[in-house]
Parts: C-alpha cells; structure tokens; sequence
C-alpha cells in the first residue's frame, strides 16, 4: 500500500491542497468584508442547501468507485439517473422550506438553490469515475480549475454588488455548472455498448439506496447543527462556529484524502495491524500540535472578531487521530478483499442513529446554554468513535461466527 501510495501522493495531494486553500482563502475573504451577520445567514444558507441535498442518495459516489474500479463503468449513467430522483426530492424540499420559513422575503434565495441542487450534488460523479480509474491528475487538475473559479466568481460578485446572497449563488452556481460539464465530458468516454445484466443494475441500485439511507441521519447532522445554531442563536453566532469547524475539518479532510487515495485499490491490497496504530498515533500527535497553534491562526486569518471560532478548531483537529482510523476502517471494509457491505450498513444505521439522538439531546439539554456550541462541536470526534467500536465489533463478531 505505502509503495502505491507513494507513486501517486503528489496528484494525490496537489489538488486537494489547493482546492482546500482557496476555499479557506474564500471564507477569509469574505470574513472580513462581510458584516458578521452577513456571512452568518450566508453560512446558514450553505447549511441549508447541504441539508436538503442530503437525500439525494450521496453514498452512491461509493458504490459508483466500487463497481468502476472492477469494470463496470456503465454504473456511472445508472447511478446518476437513480441520483437524480432523489436530488429532485431535495429541491422540492427546499422550496417548501422557502415558504414556510422565509415569510416571502428570501423565497427567491430557496428557489435559485433548488434549481442548482440536481447539478451540484449529482454531476460530481466523474470525480469518483476517476478515482476509479486511478486518473489523480486529471481529477487534480479539475479541482484546480474548479476551485480557482469557486473563488473569483463569489469574490466579484461580493464586490459588485455587496450581497450575501448573490455570492452565495455565484458559488454554488460556479461549482454547479462545471460539474455538470465534467459530468458530461466523462460520459461520453464511457462504452455504452456494455449492456450490464437487469440484476446487477438492481444490485447498484439496491447498494446505493441502502448505503445512502443507513447514513441518513449521520450527513443531516453534520448541517442540521448549523441551522439550529442560526435559528435559536443568531447569525453571529453561526458565523463563529462555523469558521471554526471549517478550519479544522478542511486541515482533517485533507490528511482524509492522502488515505482515501488508495480506495481504488483496497480490494488487492492488505491493511495490517500495524498501520491503524501508525495513523492513529501520526494522526493524534499531528492534532495536538495544529490545536495548539490555533488561536493565532484563526486571529490571523479572520480577525479578532472571530476570536471565538478557536476552541471548535481545537476540538476538531485534536480528533484527527480518531478521525483518520475511523476513515480507514470504513474503507478498508467497504473496499477491502472482504467486502463486508453488511458491516457498513450497520456502521452507517448505529452511527447516525447515535449522532443524530446525541445531537438532539444535547439541543435539548444546553439549548439555553452558553455551552451549546461547545457541545455541538464534541459531535464530530463523537462520531469517529462510534464508528471504530461498532466497525471493530462487527468484524470480531464475524471473525468468531
């Protein structure tokens, strides 16, 4: 794994490193420029659309590099077909949610957003297609040109206009029309005349579906927190805690994608005892070290107003361990020789289930409490957590029976 790793890490990390950068380089701007409660419905906004998006059956982005990377590439038109019912469900999600919770006035915002939904959360599927096909400088070279116009086009539009909301769509509409154009260019590459056989274009329905559900309510929690912190708090209150969650899980996310870099090849490759304890104990002294400096990071970057968005960073980077070994686990059992699908979907049911009701519970119990977002930010390693005992569990229950 490490000598595979090795040829492609540059590709790897390239643009992923720069797609991370100038998304951090665009919430820096815009921190700044931004009155801070501004930036925090623009969060809430962000939050929003992440949240009805979140049913537009994103695990089906693994089930597309699992069969692809074998062969099947034909499953990249039929996942996208079945991708883009649920994605349609979403919009309609967020119109309704327009009218119910905008009074009229920002109904116009829910509406642009539905519209982009479909392209935003459903095109990206060449990103997988070629993970699967190892192509890490194509895929880098995308991010590259992607993130570059993800950061020019929202910035422009900040300083022509001077709207929160026209750079909100600038973004995701920037983002949303270059996959779409991707999309396409990459399905033309693909044999169509491979017919697959009925029962396996059901498997790779049935696989997505199930994936997809059984982490449900884990993707919702990840935005949810974030709209109840506008809706009982206030938006600067958001834009706080969301700039400190995001610097630290872009600096994980990033550490994420050197490991998932091998995820095409797990299924001819052993993961040994040796390298969880290696990514657990890089992972943990890497965390405490970025938490330590992170107080001045973040005055460096968004000013002393967002002073607060510290600790959330802390929080978060000093998971990185756990966070890592969960990431590896996960896919080692998803992609590995094994393939123990069953152990996933009840990863993904116990997991969320867990975070969702802690999520709850902790709104309920510290709603009125300064300590709210604190406990909102403990979710993250939480769910690390969770996932390693029941994915470790699974597999000692299997290996006994």
């Amino acid at each position: 794994m490490a000598r595979f790793l090795a040829g492609h890490t540059h590709w790897v990390v390239i643009g992923r490193v720069y797609a991370s950068a100038f998304a951090l380089l665009l919430s820096v701007v815009l921190s700044r420029n931004m009155p801070i409660e501004m930036y925090g419905k623009y969060q809430f906004y962000i939050s929003a659309f992440f949240l009805a998006g979140s049913i537009s059956l994103t695990a089906s982005s693994n089930i597309l590099l699992k069969y692809a990377a074998i062969g099947h590439e034909w499953s990249y038109g039929i996942i996208f077909k079945y991708r883009l019912w649920f994605a349609i469900l979403g919009s309609m999600a967020l119109v309704v949610w327009g009218f119910f919770d905008s009074a009229g006035s920002d109904l116009w915002v829910f509406f642009a957003l539905a519209l982009l939904l479909p392209l935003y959360n459903c095109c990206d599927l060449f990103e997988y297609l070629l993970q699967a096909r190892i192509s890490f400088k194509s895929l880098n070279l995308i991010y590259i040109f992607r993130s570059t116009f993800a950061l020019i086009l929202p910035i422009v539009t900040f300083l022509i206009f001077g709207n929160g909301l026209l750079t909100l769509l600038a973004y995701v509409g920037s983002i949303s029309f270059i996959n779409l154009a991707f999309y396409w260019r990459y399905w033309k590459s693909i044999n169509h005349k491979k017919m697959p056989s009925p029962a396996l274009v059901r498997s790779v329905k049935r696989e997505s579906f199930f994936l997809s559900l059984s982490g449900l309510a884990s993707v919702v929690c990840v935005h949810l927190d974030r709209v109840l912190v506008f809706n009982q708090l206030d938006p600067s209150s958001l834009a706080i805690y969301a700039n400190g969650m995001l610097v630290g899980m872009a600096i994980n996310t990033l550490f994420k994608t050197v490991l998932g870099s091998v995820n095409g090849r797990l299924a001819f490759v052993k993961i040994e005892l040796w390298h969880y304890f290696a990514v657990l104990a890089f992972g943990s002294v890497l965390g405490l070290i970025g938490a330590f400096f992170m107080p001045v990071v973040i005055t460096f970057l968004f000013g002393v107003k967002f002073s607060g968005s510290a600790i959330f960073s802390q929080i978060v980077l000093v998971s990185l361990g756990l966070y890592l070994l969960s990431n590896i686990f996960y896919d080692n059992t998803i992609f590995g020789k094994a393939n123990r699908l069953g152990a996933i979907y009840l990863n993904n049911v116990l997991v969320s289930i867990g975070q969702l009701l802690s999520l709850l519970a902790i709104f309920y119990i510290f709603s009125e409490s300064e300590h709210l977002l604190i406990m909102f930010a403990f979710m993250y390693p939480l769910k690390a957590f969770l996932s390693i005992v029941v994915l470790v569990s699974s597999k000692w229950i299997s290996n006994r029976g």
